[in-house]
């Protein structure tokens, strides 16, 4: 369920797409 796309074009996303979880990626990347 991880867009390659959005893993090349922001690589720090990817493990806020692995949780699936969008208030994960402000928590770990504020």
């Amino acid at each position: 369920m991880v867009p390659r796309q959005e893993v090349v074009i922001e690589p720090r996303i990817y493990p806020f797409f692995c949780t699936g979880d969008t208030t994960t990626i402000d928590k770990d990347y504020p």
